[in-house]
Parts: C-alpha cells; sequence; structure tokens
C-alpha cells in the first residue's frame, strides 16, 4: 500500500498541551491515515550541511519560555533504522549522513505524540539542507519517494 506523504504545520509547542482545532486534527490523525509501519519525518527545525538522518531517540526540548510540563514531556518511539538505511541509499547522490546523538526536535515528537501517543510507530528524523534551494530539497522528497511503499 502507498502511504501518502503528509505536511503537518503543529504550531506553538504549547499545542500538546491544549484543545484546538489543530490538536485535536492531530488526535485523530492515525484514523485518517494507514497506521504506518515507519514515519520519516522533515522538520524545519533543524538544518544541517547536507541530508542527515538523525538515530537518538532523545526528545528535543529546543524551546523557551513555555510551561514547565511540556519540558518535562519525552516521546520515546523506536529509532525506525531501517527506514534510515533504505533513506541512506536512496539519497547517496545527495551525500547525506547520520547523526547517532541527534535527537527529535519538537518539530517531530510535538505533532506525532498526539498522532500515536503510545510511541509504537519508529521515527527517524532528516534534516533540511541549510541554505540549500527548493530544487534541493525537492529532489530529496523525490528521492525518497519509494519509502511511501
Amino acid at each position: 500500500m502507498r502511504m501518502p506523504t503528509v505536511f503537518i504545520s503543529h504550531g506553538a509547542p504549547v499545542l500538546v498541551l491544549t484543545q484546538t482545532p489543530a490538536s485535536q486534527f492531530l488526535r485523530s490523525l492515525s484514523t485518517h491515515v494507514p497506521p504506518p509501519r515507519a514515519i520519516l519525518v522533515v522538520s524545519a527545525h533543524w538544518e544541517a550541511p547536507q541530508p542527515t538522518l538523525g538515530l537518538s531517540d532523545d526528545t528535543i526540548h529546543d524551546f523557551y519560555g513555555f510551561p514547565k510540563p511540556l519540558y518535562e514531556m519525552h516521546y520515546k518511539a523506536p529509532v525506525a533504522r531501517g527506514v534510515a538505511t533504505r533513506a541512506m541509499e536512496l539519497l547517496k547522490p545527495h551525500h547525506a549522513i547520520t547523526d547517532a546523538t541527534r535527537g527529535r526536535d519538537h518539530g517531530v515528537w510535538s505533532p506525532l505524540i498526539l498522532a500515536w501517543p503510545q510511541a509504537d510507530v519508529p521515527i527517524v528524523q532528516l534534516s533540511l539542507v541549510g541554505g540549500a534551494t527548493p530544487k534541493t530539497h525537492y529532489d530529496i522528497g523525490r528521492a525518497l519517494a519509494p519509502l511511501r511503499d
């Protein structure tokens, strides 16, 4: 089955603590898409010199000045190592690398903690390429398209 590609605007990190149309939608997201075997997330909160796959399950609290409960949240979904390996193959022309220490920023965990709160779907995060053109990112997305299958 071909999985959809989904763009999620997560808003402020407090989304996970509030009842809004956006948080309600995210809480229902798993009912709108087929059950994923894994999820690859590209978050605008991480740029690197080249496409980089983060292989840590650490929760990064990359914000400040928000309520204390946000800093106590952790989303320990397993790392989608198989997806990361396949993505590395697909991104060879783009010189992708891995970072074993890079965890997941709030652009990853804040929407997923609502959509799949059991943290049972393996996750891997891919960086944007700092300073790259839209075409570069488009080409990276096209290269990753086989992951949808």
